[in-house]
Parts: structure tokens; C-alpha cells; sequence
């Protein structure tokens, strides 16, 4: 997949949001899902809850590709 630039004040601005209205986090969620050729979830209830062994991987790779 190719790298997309991201704003990260934007970035930063959605995620704390979205950690006090997870409609917000929801929103981004859906427009990333979109943006990655997945459907966007009709619900949260939708959502998977990822073990750290998923997670802090995927945190890893955003953090060497923000390092690049």
C-alpha cells in the first residue's frame, strides 16, 4: 500500500477529540476504513477490540513511518 502524508495537527486534533466523543474516533475510523478499500462499519458494535499482539504493531509501524 502506498504511504499517504498526513497533517498531524489535524491527526492529533481527531484523536484527542475522539477520545472524549468516540463518535468522533468512529467517524475516523469509517473514513480510514474507507480510504483502505474496507466498508465503512454501520456501528460501533461492529468494531473489533485488538489484542496488544495486533495493536502494538500496527503503533510500531505508524511510529517508524512518521521516523521516516
Amino acid at each position: 500500500m502506498a504511504a499517504k502524508s498526513l497533517e498531524l495537527t489535524e491527526l492529533e486534533t481527531i484523536l484527542e477529540t475522539g477520545i472524549r466523543d468516540r463518535s468522533v474516533a468512529f467517524e475516523l475510523l469509517n473514513m480510514v476504513r474507507v480510504e483502505n478499500g474496507k466498508a465503512a462499519l454501520a456501528d460501533r458494535s461492529h468494531c473489533t477490540t485488538h489484542a496488544p499482539a495486533v495493536f502494538r504493531p500496527a503503533l510500531t509501524g505508524l511510529q517508524a513511518d512518521l521516523n521516516a
